[in-house]
C-alpha cells in the first residue's frame, strides 16, 4: 500500500521505517525536547526525500517540496505515536512548539 504525498508515492513500510529511525534517535538522547524531536524528525524526512530525488538544498527546492515534507513528517509522527506509546508525548509538545513559533513569527 502506498501513500501519496503531493505526487510522491511512499510505501507504508517506508513510513514505518522512518518512524522507527526517529524513535531510535530520540530514545538514546539524554534530553529530547519537543523542538529538538521535531528537528530530528525533519532531518530524517528531508534525507529520505533527498534520496527520492527531491532536491531541497536551496530556497526554490524547499518551496517546491514543502508540502511533501510537511505531509510525510506528519505521517511519520502519527505512525510513531500509534506504534510507540512513549512517542505520543512529542506529538502534543510539537503542536505546542509549532504554535509558539507561528505566534512569534506573526508578531
Amino acid at each position: 500500500m502506498y501513500l501519496d504525498f503531493d505526487g510522491l508515492k511512499v510505501s507504508r513500510a517506508d513510513v514505518r521505517q522512518l518512524s522507527s529511525q526517529w524513535r531510535g534517535v530520540i530514545e538514546v538522547m539524554e534530553y529530547a525536547s519537543s523542538g529538538l524531536a521535531l528537528r530530528v524528525l525533519s532531518a530524517i524526512v528531508k534525507s529520505y526525500l533527498r534520496g527520492r530525488g527531491c532536491r531541497m538544498g536551496n530556497v526554490g527546492g524547499l518551496i517546491r517540496h514543502h508540502n511533501k515534507a510537511a505531509a510525510l513528517t506528519t505521517a511519520v509522527m502519527f505512525d510513531a505515536t500509534r506504534r510507540f506509546g512513549e512517542m505520543s508525548r512529542y506529538q502534543a509538545g510539537i503542536r505546542t512548539y509549532l504554535n509558539e513559533v507561528v505566534m512569534e513569527s506573526a508578531n
